[in-house]
């Protein structure tokens, strides 16, 4: 039964196992199923930067966090169904840094996808190893892949990877850590093959075509219109820069040729971002009638955006954005980070899950006092800046981890929507 959330702008205490407070860790979200799924990322604090197994599920229909890290099951590939069986034991998913997360839904069955990442026990580093987790019977693998002519794309970390109708989409990606990072300007597709169970790549590592000129970096990959398009969002070009959604750095993919199209943007992108979120607003909604892109839709849907930007004394605050897909491709600023910031708290993720909007965070639910401010402590990892401060003082000798979220608000979306007016 679903919780009773009626009211909104509203901190109200989270259930269940919080998640600690992570760095780069990746979410997804089943939205029929209305989880939200957060993988891997590192511990802030730790020097070391070791990325963690760290895999938890969100229930928005109880508004509570569930720890999996311990509890899936891992499959060896080869073995014969029965034997697997008799021999399942619980296994923790494999340290993967800034790897792609995806989920996608196979004849059936919920599945989360990771793709690349640092492989922190591969003396190579980067990994090319596709990783399916079975939600419904909680057990991993990995993927096996059919043989044909394509080998597996280069190894890479940070890449975009997409689902979208029993297929896999893997858009860029760094060649590896290093200053300044060498990013991929590729894209590969994999495809489930009902009749062996297995998958096999039917593009491997593509160039981007010269519709996509260099030095435009993909963040974000959201399947619309029914999966006939994905629409690509900047992402973070090198370590230290924020990121910047600049007009021209919007596009389309159309799975159906698999050719790009650069997005004629309207209003006022934000800049300087230090992490955002971006969800489908309406997952629901059918695809229109007609060939896309020069089709006209006679409702277009829309994608919500969650940027963390400067606010008030250099402390970030979340603020949503409404961007209406093709052919309006506008954004439209809703206006919450002025409500948000007052209730000062440090706020981490958003969630998005049919018309439903939640931002959660540290809210003091679970202890009266956090130690110092963590959003402090994440801006200048994001900005490469940690290094600057002095070791020794007082607020880091608290070294307890943090939760990443232990409060959520629910935003009131369609009320907003219905004030909100473009920006010029």
């Amino acid at each position: 039964m679903a919780m009773n959330t009626n009211e909104t702008w509203v901190a109200k205490q989270l259930q269940g196992g919080y998640p600690p407070l992570t760095v780069h860790s990746k979410t997804v979200i089943d939205s029929t199923r209305e989880k939200v799924y957060i993988y891997g990322g590192w511990i802030l604090g730790d020097e070391g930067e070791m990325p963690t197994p760290n895999f938890h599920v969100f229930d928005a229909r109880t508004m509570t966090f569930t720890d999996l890290t311990k509890s899936l099951t891992y499959v060896a590939p080869g073995k014969p169904a029965s034997k697997a069986m008799r021999n399942r034991k619980c296994r923790s998913l494999p340290s993967r840094s800034q790897a792609g997360l995806a989920f996608l839904e196979i004849r059936g069955q919920p599945m989360i996808f990771i793709f690349g990442g640092h492989d922190v026990g591969n003396p190579e580093g980067p990994s090319s190893t596709l990783i399916a987790i079975n939600m419904e019977l909680r057990e991993w693998y990995i993927v096996e892949i059919e043989k044909n002519d394509f080998e597996a794309p280069a190894p890479r970390v940070r890449p975009t990877l997409v689902g979208v109708n029993e297929k896999l989409y893997i858009f860029g990606g760094i060649q590896k850590f290093s200053d300044p990072w060498v990013h991929h300007r590729t894209y590969s597709i994999i495809e489930f093959q009902p009749s062996s169970r297995k998958w096999k790549w039917v593009a491997v590592d593509v160039p981007y075509p010269a519709t996509v000129p260099a030095g435009k970096v993909f963040g974000h990959g959201i399947p619309v219109y029914g999966g006939l398009m994905i629409l690509l969002l900047p992402g973070k070009k090198q370590y230290k820069p924020r990121i910047q959604y600049e007009k021209d750095c919007f596009f389309y993919f159309l799975t159906k040729n698999n050719t790009f199209l650069q997005a004629n943007v309207k209003g006022i992108p934000p800049k300087s971002i230090h992490w955002d979120f971006a969800f489908n607003y309406d997952p629901t909604l059918s695809a229109p009638t007609g060939l896309l892109p020069y089709g006209s839709p006679q409702k277009v849907p829309s994608v919500f955006i969650c940027t963390w930007l400067y606010h008030r004394n250099r402390n970030l605050a979340p603020e949503l954005w409404e961007y209406t897909l093709f052919p309006k491709d506008t954004f439209n600023k809703l206006g919450i980070s002025n409500r948000i910031y007052k209730f000062r708290m440090d706020f981490q993720l958003f969630s998005l899950i049919g018309n439903r909007a939640f931002i959660m965070g540290w809210g003091n639910q679970t202890k009266s006092k956090p130690s110092r401010s963590v959003e402090d402590k994440k801006i200048k990892v994001e900005e490469g800046s940690m290094e600057d401060e002095d070791e020794s003082t007082e607020d880091e000798e608290d070294t307890e981890q943090e939760p990443m979220c232990d409060t959520f608000v629910e935003i009131p979306v369609q009320t907003l929507l219905l004030k909100a007016e473009p920006e010029d």
